[in-house]
């Protein structure tokens, strides 16, 4: 089954040229007004569709963008050059032949070059193409209509084209000449074809078992009393049912120096793509301890599945990375490789994961971390419930990020418990964030 979100233009276009790709048992559809509603539309079809498409970028970047992960493949239709192109011809018969000068917003400025030449006109100089930032990091809505009414209003340009449906409207209702880049069948037919190979990979995929196995580091140095090792243990019982619901299966025996949790194939899919990019994923939980080691297995049977997830953890364990063991004895794992680059020829990377005492997996983690938190006012207490490690471990982190130059101390915070006051940090997680990117 495949979910289409998007405006009503849009989906009910998505929908006809659908009904001539899959039958109509095939496809459920949402409509919205506004794409902050997209969210919630798409999860009431994430419990039985396989894979959810989006008519726009935006919409997709914000349900990406969402902390919980997703049961279904997400997708969205990208804008091309042919969408450009069918927008220019229309623009050509309105105005008998005259391009005005234009500002252009979502589309790939090497489409934007390739269509305006092989047509002989001068290429638009004001363009904001999405193809410079991440899959899931867009303009907003309020940025896009600025853009537009700027350039317009100094006269740079003429008219506007968009590809977002509510900046059009917007644009239209202040008396700004839009024009509005919509989809062509041959584009929407396209994505539809990918989305429906990946929902019929997604249900040959349904027959296989997949074990998550969980290993706690131990700490041979620390001796608890039996009121404080069983605090531990309840404490650990909840983070590995919250663990459990992330990765929609059910946990299996106790929490103690490791657990195993049923979990599907489509989710250690997208756990590791997630931890590639290094975006939340489902390992992303809060009071995980430092350290843990996380291996997924896949089989026939539960037996082979643990086997496998078990061969994984002793992969993590070398590595420093999440492994996953296939069906077919095929392995993958969370190692970024063009995606992220965390590799030892990363030199930046490198000396700052040194230097924090973590590897890449918990260096992705400490991200997810610090996201939860307000970056620019937060504490070592804070940081430590929010990556599930103990304050004074929080603090030895907090003083590598200001050492390396991420992290300053902006004051002090009278605590209302007991101890001492606590110091405030700001930390750049964008830099952070850039020097996984980065190379030599």
């Amino acid at each position: 089954m495949i979910g289409l979100v998007g405006p009503i233009d849009s989906v009910e276009l998505l929908a006809k040229v659908a009904s001539t790709v899959v039958s109509d048992e095939g496809f459920a559809t949402r409509t919205y007004t506004t794409p902050v509603e997209s969210i919630n539309l798409a999860r009431e079809l994430d419990g039985f569709c396989d894979v959810i498409l989006f008519t726009g970028r935006l919409p997709y970047a914000m349900a990406m963008r969402e902390k919980s992960p997703w049961t279904a493949s997400l997708q969205y239709i990208p804008h091309t050059g042919l969408d450009l192109y069918n927008t220019l011809v229309r623009i050509l018969l309105h105005s008998k032949g005259v391009i005005p000068r234009m500002s252009i917003d979502t589309i790939d400025d090497n489409w934007v070059a390739e269509t305006f030449n092989e047509i002989e006109l001068p290429v638009p100089k004001n363009l904001m193409p999405f193809s410079t930032l991440g899959a899931i990091e867009v303009p907003t809505r309020e940025e896009l209509v600025a853009f537009h009414v700027s350039l317009w209003k100094s006269g740079e340009v003429e008219e506007c084209l968009t590809c977002l449906e509510v900046v059009y409207r917007d644009l239209q209702e202040m008396g700004i000449p839009a024009w509005r880049i919509g989809h062509t069948r041959a584009s929407l037919r396209d994505s539809l074809e990918r989305a429906l190979l990946t929902a019929e990979l997604a249900q040959s995929k349904a027959t296989h078992m997949a074990l998550a196995l969980v290993r706690l580091p131990v700490d041979v140095n620390e001796r608890l009393d039996p009121y404080e090792s069983q605090v531990r243990r309840l404490r650990m019982k909840a983070v590995a049912v919250q663990l459990s619901k992330q990765l929609r299966g059910h946990l299996l025996g106790s929490p103690d120096s490791e657990f195993l949790i049923t979990t599907s194939r489509g989710m250690v899919d997208e756990t590791i793509s997630r931890l590639r990019s290094g975006q939340r994923s489902a390992l992303d939980v809060e009071g995980l301890p430092e350290g843990s080691l996380v291996g997924f297995g896949v089989g026939l049977t539960l037996s082979v599945a643990e086997e496998r997830a078990r061969a994984a953890v002793a992969l993590a364990e070398k590595t420093g990375i999440t492994h996953a063991i296939l069906v077919d004895g095929e392995m993958i794992n969370a190692d970024a490789d063009s995606k992220l680059k965390m590799r030892a020829t990363n030199s930046m990377f490198q000396a700052i994961a040194e230097s924090l005492g973590i590897g890449p997996l918990s260096y992705v983690r400490l991200l997810g971390a610090l996201r939860r938190l307000d970056s620019s006012s937060l504490t070592a207490r804070q940081l430590a419930e929010s990556y599930g490690i103990e304050a004074r471990s929080a603090r030895r982190i907090l003083g590598a990020l200001v050492k390396a130059g991420y992290a300053s101390e902006v004051g002090v915070e009278a605590s209302t418990r007991a101890g001492r006051p606590q110091s405030v940090f700001s930390v750049n997680i964008h830099g952070l964030a850039n020097a996984i990117g980065s190379e030599e």
